[in-house]
């Protein structure tokens, strides 16, 4: 017998994407369009709740939720800490269903303006930093052996930049070889 012509991941893999995209907001404002739109959003709800198929990012988006919540009042470090507002995790949680499979996944952080961090820190002399809030800002700083520098990009419609896409493989790519040699 032939072997089948498509994987199962990757045919779920290019369902999500299709549910993703779906439920993004577009120009169309039929009540159709904005019925498909909230039935996309809600089955891609239900598939990000299964570790099998969403995989650790489903433990991410629970992590973020949980980091939220425990800083959702103004001074909630009794320093002044300001407030994470909720535009600022739908923000942090389209970036991680935009992070590929293939990539190591942040830890998460609220830093004192609200902002929500996601730091990848393969080994003491190689970390990226990147902080998301309410607009759409992506502000970024890197540490990779002597070299440093730090950017800002614009994330729009759930899509990942290619910048910052490049700057958290090279990141974590450098760790991977080390360890692998």
């Amino acid at each position: 017998m032939p072997d089948p012509i498509y994987k199962p991941a990757t045919v779920i893999f290019a369902g999500s994407l299709m549910l993703q995209s779906m439920a993004r907001p577009t120009t169309a404002v039929s009540f159709e369009a904005s019925t498909l739109r909230e039935n996309m959003a809600s089955v891609g709800k239900h598939y990000e709740q299964s570790i099998a198929l969403f995989g650790n990012k489903s433990r991410l988006i629970g992590s973020l939720h949980e980091l939220a919540e425990e800083c959702a009042e103004e001074d909630w470090d009794g320093y002044g800490a300001c407030a994470v507002h909720p535009v600022s995790v739908a923000n942090a949680e389209s970036f991680i269903r935009a992070l590929p499979e293939r990539l190591e996944l942040p830890e998460l952080s609220i830093d004192p303006d609200g902002a929500i961090a996601f730091d990848w820190i393969p080994d003491r002399s190689r970390t990226l930093t990147l902080s998301i809030d309410a607009s759409n800002r992506l502000a970024y700083a890197w540490i990779d052996g002597t070299d440093r520098g730090h950017a800002a990009v614009k994330f729009e419609n759930g899509i990942l930049p290619t910048r910052i896409l490049s700057e958290i493989e090279k990141i974590t790519h450098h760790a991977t070889s080390i360890w692998a040699s």
